[in-house]
């Protein structure tokens, strides 16, 4: 489930007094957005480190392309465009995407814990 459908299961489980569903989802998202920026940039410094700083390959040097922008969107294209030292260290240290990040950090909300 994800977050904007727990809150509205929430919303509609303790009624209006609890604010509106789509703000609830929105601070959800905003928060998990922000967790998903600090572990993007834990994974770069640690994939930099890694690699000594190879992580484009010759394609992507050729077309410009920033190598940040590897750590966030689409698999294909970060794969394109990565070096074989980065793609080794994907192998074992997993390349997530935002959606795999936020189904990895969503926990249901306790609904009974939050109503007591």
């Amino acid at each position: 489930m994800s977050p904007f459908e727990d809150a509205v299961l929430w919303w509609h489980a303790h009624g209006a007094e609890w604010g509106n569903p789509f703000e609830a989802a929105a601070v959800t998202w905003r928060e998990l957005r922000a967790e998903f920026d600090l572990y993007r940039e834990n994974v770069y410094e640690r994939a930099t480190n890694a690699t000594n700083g190879i992580l484009l390959n010759r394609e992507g040097r050729a077309a410009g392309i920033d190598s940040w922008s590897l750590f966030a969107g689409p698999r294909a294209r970060a794969y394109r465009y990565a070096s074989d030292e980065l793609r080794e260290w994907w192998a074992t240290n997993r390349r997530l995407t935002v959606t795999e990040f936020m189904a990895q950090r969503h926990q249901p909300m306790q609904y009974a814990a939050v109503a007591a």
